[in-house]
């Protein structure tokens, strides 16, 4: 909440009839709970229809959809307002294309916790949670992100897996500065799945087919892709992700066990299914605007070397 000063929808999954405990944000969050009267099984705990839930009470022409564990840094929404505006000549007029997804690169914090962190923040939901251990870590600037770099605190996410966010071209993103969007003219691999700025009345829901870990957001990115979306990457904002423990569901997930068919064999199944659907029912016969790179190249960023 202090790192983002614009308007906020919060949806928190509760069991039970006790009200959860909420974190409070300066007045300018919106706070939705959806309860279940009795314990979901990681495999199917409603991840799309939370994010759907979020989006309908959105309020304004575009929306910024990101996970709890990912914090943006306290440039990115000022620079949205900035690049909206009719006369910024770096957005080319993109938000007011219905169509324009916009690309916000993504990072993760592996560096140390803040070890006085108990001692500066102890306040109602925030003591309660293990995130204060890195509110004055985490980088909250490009300035501090470059140096959460080079002390190698800070690296590209999910970094083992080129596939997930190399398409981005974090390279590219430092060079092209920040005031202007660069066009992404075809992904490199299927399984890109970036965090992107959309118009709200154009974006397509969330498929609510897709529960627990696995496929409930690389399906949104299969179906924008189809129905015609434009890529771009946004400038010098960002946002990081904080640690946490595995959860359940990703641990069932690559575990990949049982004797009958598991949840990552269904939502694969799923996947294939869906997509199948998208293709059949897009107005583009062979290829989206924004079709995979050919020989499907990836180039891998930030890895970690052996032994650090």
């Amino acid at each position: 909440c202090n790192r983002w000063t614009g308007p906020l929808v919060i949806v928190i999954f509760s069991i039970g009839a006790k009200q959860p405990d909420l974190p409070k944000c300066h007045g300018q969050a919106d706070l939705y709970v959806a309860k279940a009267m009795r314990e979901v099984e990681p495999e199917s705990y409603p991840v799309n229809k939370l994010r759907n839930m979020a989006i309908s009470h959105v309020k304004t022409s575009h929306y910024f959809l990101i996970d709890i564990d990912m914090w943006p840094s306290t440039e990115l929404y000022p620079l949205i307002k900035k690049m909206a505006k009719p006369e910024s000549t770096g957005s080319r007029g993109l938000f007011m294309d219905p169509l324009a997804a916009l690309i916000v690169p993504v990072f993760t914090y592996e560096g140390k916790e803040d070890p006085n962190a108990n001692k500066r923040y102890c306040s109602g939901f925030d003591c309660k949670s293990k995130s204060k251990k890195y509110k004055s870590v985490v980088p909250s600037s490009y300035d501090q992100l470059k140096r959460c770099i080079i002390k190698r605190g800070c690296f590209v996410f999910d970094y083992k897996n080129p596939h997930g966010h190399a398409t981005t071209d974090y390279v590219g993103w430092i060079k092209q500065g920040n005031d202007r969007i660069r066009d992404l003219s075809c992904f490199g691999t299927r399984r890109y799945e970036p965090y992107v700025i959309v118009r709200k009345c154009a974006s397509p829901k969330f498929d609510e087919r897709f529960t627990g870990y696995g496929k409930n957001k690389i399906q949104h990115l299969y179906h924008m892709r189809w129905e015609g979306f434009k890529f771009g990457v946004f400038p010098r904002g960002f946002i990081t992700h904080v640690p946490h423990p595995i959860s359940k569901a990703k641990e069932m997930w690559h575990a990949n066990s049982g004797s009958k068919m598991n949840h990552r064999e269904k939502m694969d199944r799923l996947y294939a299914q869906f997509c199948d659907e998208i293709k059949e029912s897009s107005a583009f016969e062979k290829s989206p605007p924004t079709p995979i790179c050919k020989g499907g190249h990836v180039k891998a960023t930030h890895q970690k070397k052996k032994g650090a």
